[in-house]
Formats: structure tokens, C-alpha cells, sequence
């Protein structure tokens, strides 16, 4: 019998696994006015609660809501110059009568890696409206159900890519290159004997 089961609906939290288990973690994307600077300022996307400083994404203060960015405006400056070696192409739509969000762009299915560590597939999750955070509205992440990513696997830049609807995996980065290190280190021990 397994130890945590997962039930059959969408957690409220996403679910982040780490290589030793698996845990829910908040996931929020609100708005941050101007009290601690402009360069604070605009829409963010961070883990746990809304105002830490461990960031996911950053876009421009000058919209009143998070749909009105422009996939490519979003900006997450770890993952641009380290992992992508390019400008982030992603945004955020609404879908016609509903108030929840979801991931567009080239890289909505892109392996998000801001922290060398936890991998964010933004395609795989829905926001859904939490609330108000300095005076804009604030929004929650949770796991896509299997017949969300089916509607929206029919969709151009939707659907379960990796994962099944898993949020967030967190993982040790370099273990592939950590094997290859391995590998050669033993490889040139074994040459260097003959």
C-alpha cells in the first residue's frame, strides 16, 4: 500500500517530488506594487506564499492583469542566460468564460529550471483566482485533471506535456553529468594502468 497516496482529484496545492518523496507546494502568480521599489514592482510567480523572493517569472508593472502580457514578456533571467540562452517565449491566456489562466507560447511545455534544481512544465498546471494582492488579482497554481489535459492536449501550445500533470519536480541537476564525470574519472584510472 503506498505511504502517500495521491487522490483521484487535483491536489490544492501542486505536487512537487523531490528524489527522496513527494510534497504539495503553493504556487502563486500575483501582482507587487511599487512599496519596495520600482524593480520589485510588476507580476511575479513564485513558490510558497506571494512575496518570496525565490522567483519562477517577473513581468512588466504596466498592466492591470496578467493575461494582458504579451507571451515573451515574461522574464526569468536565471533560466534565460543559463539554461535557454534566449529570451523566454511564454505567457498567460484566459479561456472564454472562465476566470483561470493558462500557459502559452513556444515554451509552455519547456522545462522551466530557475533554481538548477525544481522544473516547472507550466502547460501541466491552471491558475485559478485567489483572492486580491495589492488590489489586483491574485492566482493559485493546481495540477491540470486528466480531462483538462485532455481538452487541452486538442489545443495548439496545450496539454500534458511531461509528466501527466505533475507541477513541479525537483531533482538533482547535474546528475547525468554527474555519471558521465564518474564514467571518464574510471575510464582514464583504467588507461592510465595499462
Amino acid at each position: 500500500r503506498p505511504r502517500n497516496p495521491r487522490p483521484p482529484f487535483p491536489p490544492l496545492m501542486p505536487l512537487v517530488t523531490y528524489p527522496g518523496g513527494q510534497r504539495e507546494r503553493d504556487i502563486y502568480l500575483y501582482w507587487w506594487d511599487e512599496r519596495d521599489g520600482d524593480a520589485w514592482s510588476g507580476w511575479w510567480v513564485t513558490p510558497d506564499f506571494p512575496g518570496n523572493q525565490e522567483f519562477i517569472l517577473h513581468g512588466p508593472r504596466d498592466t492591470k492583469h496578467p493575461a494582458d502580457l504579451a507571451v515573451g514578456e515574461w522574464r526569468s533571467p536565471l533560466v534565460e542566460q543559463q539554461q535557454l540562452k534566449r529570451s523566454l517565449g511564454l505567457g498567460f491566456t484566459q479561456q472564454s468564460g472562465s476566470e483561470a489562466l493558462h500557459a502559452e507560447g513556444p515554451d509552455a511545455e519547456t522545462n522551466i529550471i530557475p533554481d538548477n534544481a525544481s522544473i516547472y512544465i507550466f502547460a501541466n498546471y491552471v491558475w485559478i483566482p485567489d483572492g486580491l494582492h495589492h488590489c489586483k488579482p491574485k492566482f493559485k497554481a493546481r495540477d491540470l485533471t486528466a480531462e483538462e489535459r485532455a481538452q487541452r492536449s486538442g489545443k495548439a501550445g496545450g496539454g500534458g506535456a511531461e509528466g501527466g500533470g505533475t507541477v513541479i519536480r525537483v531533482g538533482p541537476p547535474a546528475l547525468g553529468v554527474l555519471a558521465l564525470l564518474v564514467v571518464g574519472v574510471g575510464l582514464g584510472v583504467a588507461l592510465s594502468r595499462r
